[in-house]
């Protein structure tokens, strides 16, 4: 580690330029459905919130799992929101089946968007291609105080007060 570095981070690991206040600093790992639920209700409640994802693309199965189908979107205001923004950009098309309830199937690329949108507008600083190697834990050994990542930044651990594993 180089600098004033906690002596716990590992060897040649470098902590990313600290933007946050570690008091209200999030970390999701997953920048899936779980993941970009997680981060965006953190952020508008008031928390600095980091996603890391290591897909080039959030949305998770949404997206890079080319699903393109919700069954019972309607159940709650997140969900709301998502199909209110996919039919801005008519990217949804709503079917009815007799067995299943509400549902849509939808366009990925536009879901991609969407999913963007909604973290850039929430204020999160989003990091694709990222991929979490590692935490580092307290000397207790049951709290997290850094997540490692490597991506073509290089080795670097990730400090904050909370984080979130929407990994699936």
């Amino acid at each position: 580690c180089q600098g004033n570095y906690p002596p716990f981070l590992p060897q040649k690991a470098k902590r990313p330029e600290e933007r946050f206040n570690m008091a209200k600093k999030v970390i999701v790992v997953g920048g899936g459905p779980a993941g970009i639920a997680a981060a965006v209700t953190a952020a508008r409640k008031g928390a600095k919130v980091v996603l890391l994802e290591m897909q080039g693309c959030l949305g998770g199965i949404w997206t890079s799992g080319m699903l393109s189908c919700f069954i019972g979107i309607n159940k709650s205001d997140f969900d709301k929101e998502i199909q209110r923004r996919l039919e801005k950009y008519g990217a949804i098309q709503h079917r009815r089946p007799k067995s299943n309830g509400f549902s849509v199937i939808y366009e990925p690329e536009y879901m991609k968007l969407v999913c963007e949108e909604m973290c850039i507008e929430a204020g999160i600083r989003i990091r694709l291609h990222t991929s979490v190697t590692g935490v580092v834990k307290d000397a207790s050994g049951r709290r997290i105080e850094a997540v490692v990542t490597e991506s073509k930044k290089g080795r670097e651990a990730w400090l904050a007060k909370y984080f979130v594993d929407c990994t699936g």
